[in-house]
């Protein structure tokens, strides 16, 4: 029963787990949506100048200040009004790119996210990529990223696919042990057997 429920899911779950794990699997992806499959994408900051503020230097790897992100910050804000979220990631040299990725309130789709480069040094736009420009392939792929982890129905497709997750556990342990209790009955048939062969050839000798 569990299997018969679940199945439905986990068959959403595999397949597009085997499309982001698999470069021949997402590749084939693209060329069902009709679209080439973009360049991986090379960073941004190879020719970003230097920030000439000071910095804040962690182990031997050198952060952004606050300044230099709290300019990013403005200038990702200020690129989209109508976000909702953005998460912000900081780059490990001080002169590197600072990322963002940005979700529009005003658009239908919850996974309609923007990506932004933002120089990490002057806080220019270095890179722009709004969600109603990318390919149909990048975006059947943005839903498959989010269809595998069930974000893609919202707090309901989380909890179905951790049922769902639940249910797979629970067809495995069932079935080692269903494998395990034939594996000693087949064993206990065959010393039965053998038992009764003895018996049979000691009957005949007497």
């Amino acid at each position: 029963m569990a299997g018969f429920w679940c199945a439905p899911v986990l068959l959403i779950l595999a397949g597009t787990g085997v499309v982001l794990a698999f470069p021949w699997a997402s590749r084939v992806f693209y060329v069902a949506a009709g679209t080439p499959q973009p360049p991986v994408a090379r960073s941004a900051g190879t020719n970003a100048e230097r920030p000439s503020g000071p910095s804040t230097r962690a182990g031997n790897a050198a952060v952004p200040d606050y300044r230099s992100l709290d300019a990013a910050w403005s200038t990702a804000t200020a690129q989209l009004r109508t976000w909702q979220t953005i998460a912000m990631r900081i780059p490990e040299r001080a002169d590197g790119p600072v990322s963002f990725t940005i979700t529009d309130a005003a658009h239908w789709n919850r996974v309609a996210r923007s990506q932004l480069v933002v120089s990490g040094a002057t806080g220019t736009v270095l890179r722009w990529e709004p969600y109603s420009d990318i390919t149909r392939g990048q975006r059947w792929r943005g839903w498959a990223r989010f269809a595998h982890t069930g974000e893609l129905g919202g707090l309901a497709g989380q909890v179905l696919a951790g049922l769902a997750s639940a249910g797979a556990a629970l067809l495995v342990w069932t079935g080692m042990s269903l494998a395990a209790r034939r594996l000693v009955n087949a064993r206990s048939t065959e010393r039965r057997v053998v038992f009764a062969a003895a018996r049979t050839a000691e009957h005949g000798h007497h």
